[in-house]
């Protein structure tokens, strides 16, 4: 597996034990060695979501298989066939959301959940159905925003779409992914990118990467802001470029033929069961301190 173990015990491990027991097989897996063989073509991604794997993980070395810019997108695919293949949602230029509302917070578990996140998804799903149609994947590193959207999830029938953590899913691949990150203190620098590549990889079609403008203005995820189209999540659910993006010329084009139109959605059911798996304490915490 690209990820280490997730391993309490390790704190207390003695160094050549913890070198073998709580590290990722990678970390001792370099370049140019005789006993490794690097595998450097793909048969999974779309050929914009490969190339800022490949650029942010691989160096640039890995490959697209033939005809992967060729393939069909999955039937009843509707407005999605018209969003960039790989998109970054701006969390703080999206609808409800400003510099303040978009950190992460403890919920009762000691898990981290990010309230912002689950709310412009949600967004998303209410505004387009063929988005809750389709074979999807919703991948954090943390239980609780996990379960947070898989109750949401359930709540608006998206009976195609999963969601759990990174570590769960290596190995996994889904038509759409999103992925959010909810907070990257937990984890060291080079644990963290793999994380990141298992979790971005595991997309076919189509990404959407939610984080705000610090989390990606690190140096060392500077090739994926630079490989993501810009976007925002408007007030009625609609995905836009945003229109100061430097790459949207370059990166993304519509699809030459008109996407047909969405099916409507049923109005969900109200949400029930315990608010605090859905990440609503947090909520109401949050706007009690702002009152």
């Amino acid at each position: 597996r690209l990820l280490s173990p997730i391993c309490i015990a390790a704190r207390s491990m003695e160094p050549t034990v913890k070198r073998w027991l709580a590290v990722s097989g990678m970390e001792h897996a370099g370049p140019g060695r005789a006993d490794t063989q690097p595998l450097l073509r793909q048969h999974r991604m779309h050929p914009q979501i490969s190339g800022l794997v490949s650029r942010f993980q691989y160096g640039g070395l890995l490959q697209d298989a033939p005809g992967m810019g060729e393939r069909d997108l999955p039937e009843d695919f509707g407005a999605l066939a018209n969003w960039p293949p790989a998109a970054w949602l701006v969390l703080e230029r999206c609808a409800g959301q400003d510099g303040s509302s978009v950190g992460a917070e403890r919920s009762e578990d000691q898990s981290w959940v990010r309230p912002a996140g689950i709310e412009v998804f949600r967004l998303l799903l209410e505004r387009y159905p063929a988005l809750v149609r389709q074979n999807g994947l919703f991948i954090s590193p943390y239980r609780g925003q996990a379960a947070a959207v898989g109750a949401m999830l359930t709540t608006l029938g998206a009976t195609g779409w999963s969601a759990s953590t990174v570590h769960a899913q290596q190995g996994s691949q889904a038509d759409v992914v999103v992925f959010d990150p909810v907070n990257h203190g937990a984890w060291g620098v080079l644990e963290w990118k793999r994380l990141v590549n298992v979790a971005l990889s595991r997309a076919r079609h189509r990404l959407l990467f939610l984080a705000t403008e610090a989390e990606l203005g690190q140096a060392w995820l500077a090739a994926l802001s630079d490989g993501l189209t810009r976007c925002t999540v408007a007030a009625n659910g609609a995905l836009q470029v945003d229109p100061t993006t430097q790459h949207q010329g370059s990166l993304f084009s519509p699809s030459p033929k008109a996407a047909p139109p969405d099916r409507p959605l049923p109005k969900p059911a109200p949400i029930t069961g315990d608010p605090a798996s859905l990440g609503v304490q947090i909520q109401h915490s949050r706007a009690a301190r702002r009152s």
